[in-house]
Formats: structure tokens, C-alpha cells, sequence
């Protein structure tokens, strides 16, 4: 296809992917389909059907939270699976770019699934500490994070830290860390000379920041009155000539197939 010959990155941006470990692509993706991506990721919460405007969604996501943090958890989850999640995707080119930073096939790139995370304003439990995405998946030689604004994207509501250039060092060596929250993280130590070389992103919705697996980076508190939604998705390579686990298994209890006892719960 003659498409397939169109550059998605140009030469300076590979190379300062190279250097700094990381891209930031302004205006990459369609306004309009994070809209839907807005609603979609409501409609998932209790009342959030009839959310239309971004004033309806942080008031979905509020009284979400303040009733249930589950409900706010499992909308994250579970929106990577929505046609609207999945239009985004399609419109990011993940495969080409994933192509180009790392030469290798677009046949073999494979997606892992979407998820939102939401930060409520003045909520820390789910901040992460100093990490490198690739210890959580010591399998994979390749897999960069693509990162971008779904909502409120301003330094008061936080954003990603990162430290250029950190990727060099390849994988640190990191702590198993689980937050009260029940959150896991596999935290590294960060020398003070590197926090001081460390830089926010400056997003808006429609940039795309895509970084390396052993980028070091960590999330900043959301220190505005809104809350705050990150969609963050990994592309891996799989090769039928070298051994793999699929990604993807259907639990049918999760889709209502199974009934769960008290037991199973």
C-alpha cells in the first residue's frame, strides 16, 4: 500500500528519540475523536450515560469517586475496549511509528490494550514514584509507551516527569513497591543531579509524547479542582519465529458468561 512509504517521523525527531529517549507529536490526534473518547470513558461510570460536555464528565467522575473508587477504576480498564478507544488508536499510526523508531516489520507490532488512568484533584494514592515502563514486562526487548491527554491536561492538574536521556542506562535496578492504594510500581532511585535535569511534559489534548521502555519517569500530583485522564497504551513485537505469549485471552466471567459465587469473589 503506498501509504505504507509515508514517514511519520521526521529525521530530527528520530534522532532526538534516539538522544533523548522520548518524541512529543503536536496535533497528532483528531479533537473530535478524544471527544468521543471523553464520553465514552463517562458512560462507564453510574449516571455518566447522559453526560454530553466536559463539565457533565468531571462531575461523572467526582461523584464516581466519592461513591466508589471502583467505579472509577473499572471505567479506566475497561474503556480500551470501546470503538471510541479503538478509533483513537487507529488514527495515532502506533505500527509506524513503532516501525520507524525501532526498524523493525509493522506486520509484527501488536498493541496492548488502552487504559485511561484518572487522577482526582488532591488525591496522591495513586502517584507513581521514579520507574522505567519495561521492568513490568522484562519480556519484551521492545515496547514504548504512547502517552496522551484525554482530559484537562494543565500543569495544575499534573502531567508526566521524565529525565532525558536516562534511557542510555538501560534498565535500573528497582524496588516491588505496593502502594496502600494497591497500586504496583517497581521504583528506582534517582540521583539528585538527574531530578534536577528532570522535565514536565507540556501537553495538550491532541500531542502524543512517545518514550522508550527505559525512560526514567514518574507522574506529578494533580493539584488543580478537576480531575485529570491520561491514555496510555504499549505496542509489542511478536515473531512466529521466536517463542511468545498471545496477548490477549477472553474471561468470559468478565463478560457475564460466568456467574460468580461468593466464593469465586
Amino acid at each position: 500500500m503506498s501509504d505504507q512509504k509515508v514517514k511519520i517521523l521526521s529525521d530530527q525527531q528520530l534522532r532526538q528519540y534516539q538522544t533523548d529517549g522520548y518524541v512529543i507529536l503536536k496535533n497528532h490526534i483528531d479533537l473530535s475523536l478524544l471527544s468521543d473518547l471523553q464520553i465514552a470513558l463517562a458512560s462507564l461510570m453510574p449516571g455518566g450515560g447522559k453526560a454530553t460536555s466536559i463539565e457533565d464528565i468531571d462531575k461523572v467522575i467526582l461523584e464516581a469517586e466519592k461513591n466508589d473508587h471502583k467505579f472509577v477504576y473499572y471505567a479506566m480498564i475497561a474503556v480500551g475496549s470501546s470503538c471510541a478507544a479503538l478509533q483513537v488508536l487507529a488514527s495515532m499510526n502506533v505500527e509506524k511509528i513503532t516501525s520507524e523508531l525501532y526498524a523493525v516489520p509493522a506486520k509484527n507490532i501488536h498493541l496492548l490494550p488502552i487504559q485511561t488512568p484518572i487522577q482526582i484533584p488532591g488525591d496522591t494514592r495513586f502517584d507513581q514514584d521514579w520507574h522505567q515502563d519495561g521492568t513490568s514486562y522484562p519480556a519484551a526487548e521492545i515496547i514504548p509507551t504512547f502517552w496522551f491527554p484525554v482530559l484537562h491536561p494543565t500543569r495544575e492538574t499534573g502531567s508526566v516527569g521524565y529525565i532525558p536521556g536516562s534511557h542510555k542506562r538501560g534498565e535500573r535496578d528497582s524496588v516491588h513497591t505496593v502502594y496502600e492504594s494497591g497500586l504496583n510500581v517497581r521504583v528506582i532511585t534517582v540521583e539528585e543531579q538527574e531530578k534536577q535535569d528532570a522535565v514536565v511534559a507540556d501537553l495538550e489534548l491532541g500531542d502524543l509524547l512517545v518514550f522508550d521502555k527505559n525512560l526514567v519517569h514518574t507522574s506529578t500530583p494533580n493539584k488543580g479542582g478537576i480531575p485529570r485522564a491520561t491514555g496510555i497504551c504499549r505496542t509489542v513485537v511478536l515473531d512466529g519465529d521466536k517463542e511468545f505469549t498471545p496477548l490477549f485471552q477472553i474471561n468470559m466471567e468478565s463478560l457475564g458468561g460466568v456467574t460468580k459465587t461468593n466464593s469465586q469473589m
